[in-house]
């Protein structure tokens, strides 16, 4: 009998029409790693019974965390980001598609199945239902893959032996990796001395505190809190332009676009960011980097709203 192997696994998201209740339209999504699992804890009994033997040890509460890392691309990150973000706005009489997310829509729940094909047993599909994202960060100018990164929590998960959806459709990628792909703009205008760009959002979502007593111990629900939006840019030390920005406490907006080609695009817009004061550094004799980085809010910008992103792709909902 043989270990099961990641390499003959899938993972499958459907939407949940409610908490607690299991989708039941699936799609089979590319991923590069997926450690959502469950957590239960034994405590420790602290009763004193005349002996210096532990007593029995008992259940804490149970805890399923993780994160999944995907592939950054225009096609299976439409779902990715309506996880996210809550359903788009779709425009487009025919392909291309446009699909504008704004944070502050309402974000649904998720059942996520991964499916283990050489897992001995009837019970290959381990359920995770009443699944939040939690959190996702990506960026721009390193070298390697371009990957979404997106924290993960459910409020159950059970082994099934046959998945929610029977037939659920498998989703292709079309990879936004290029660095010949990218432009990042500055208060509406390219900015050349850009180097390294990247954002991570927390939806801070409540993932312990609502256990009702007559649930036993489960979670009868997982609300968003107030977002926090930061990132992390790096820029050639050219001039002190980007530091009087910081010094200054001025708004300004950021705005990275990846485009692949008329079908496969993704923008990402933060309306109103403020800089904080970094660097720069001396480091030896080699050119001098600037990093910065930004926090990203909503006052009063047209597009109401602290994170915008626009995905291009070749289908209405994918």
């Amino acid at each position: 009998m043989s270990m099961a192997s990641g390499a003959k696994s899938r993972i499958t998201l459907g939407f949940q029409s409610a908490f607690g209740v299991a989708a039941t339209e699936g799609f089979i999504l590319p991923v590069n790693s997926f450690t959502l699992k469950p957590d239960r804890p034994k405590g420790a009994s602290a009763t004193l019974r005349d002996t210096i033997n532990p007593g029995a040890p008992f259940d804490e509460d149970e805890t399923i965390t993780g994160q999944v890392v995907v592939p950054l691309d225009s096609e299976a990150c439409f779902f990715w980001l309506q996880a996210l973000l809550g359903a788009p706005v779709t425009t487009g009489a025919g392909s291309p598609y446009t699909h504008l997310y704004k944070l502050g829509a309402d974000r649904p729940y998720l059942t996520l199945e991964s499916f283990f094909s050489n897992l001995e047993g009837a019970k290959k599909h381990h359920r995770f239902t009443s699944v939040r994202t939690t959190s996702f960060s990506f960026g721009v100018g390193e070298k390697g893959e371009r990957t979404l990164t997106i924290g993960l929590a459910a409020a159950a998960h059970s082994w099934e032996t046959a998945p929610f959806d029977a037939a659920p459709t498998a989703v292709t990628l079309s990879r936004l990796n290029s660095r010949g792909y990218y432009t990042f703009t500055q208060g509406g205008s390219p900015l050349a001395t850009a180097l390294k760009w990247d954002l991570a959002v927390e939806f801070n979502v409540d993932t312990d505190s609502d256990r009702p007593i007559n649930l036993h111990g489960a979670l009868g629900g997982m609300e968003d809190g107030v977002s926090a939006i930061t990132g992390n840019a790096t820029f050639q030390f050219k001039d002190t332009t980007q530091l009087e920005l910081a010094d200054a406490s001025t708004e300004t907006s950021v705005e990275l676009a990846i485009v692949k080609n008329e079908n496969a695009a993704l923008t990402a817009v933060c309306p109103e960011v403020q800089y904080g004061v970094t660097g720069p550094e001396i480091s030896g004799p080699q050119g001098i980097q600037l990093p910065m980085t930004f926090t990203a809010y909503a006052e009063d910008a047209a597009e109401a709203t602290a994170l915008q992103i626009t995905l291009v792709n070749t289908y209405a909902n994918a």
